[in-house]
């Protein structure tokens, strides 16, 4: 049963993201990353056709994500400090 929920979670995920990929073809934004602005290449958009984000940007993203992730960051009296573990 929760296995099914998370299916039907992530299947509205991306039919969200597929709507909003319609919507940037429409809008003629369609391949422009939404961060830089740069062209995304047109290999990924074939291996994912809803990227928002061109290939260095996303790598920027998943990094900063994983610091965090691992505890690596954290923000403390609005400064970014960095703990070694």
């Amino acid at each position: 049963r929760s296995m099914k929920m998370r299916l039907g979670n992530r299947e509205s995920l991306y039919f969200k993201k597929i709507e909003e990929a319609l919507l940037r073809i429409k809008d003629g934004t369609y391949g422009l990353c939404v961060d830089c602005g740069g062209q995304i290449g047109a290999k990924r958009l074939e291996v994912r056709p809803t990227a928002e984000l061109c290939i260095d940007c996303k790598e920027a993203q998943e990094t900063a994500e994983t610091k965090n992730a691992e505890g690596r960051k954290f923000k403390s009296l609005g400064e970014l400090v960095n703990f070694k573990v």
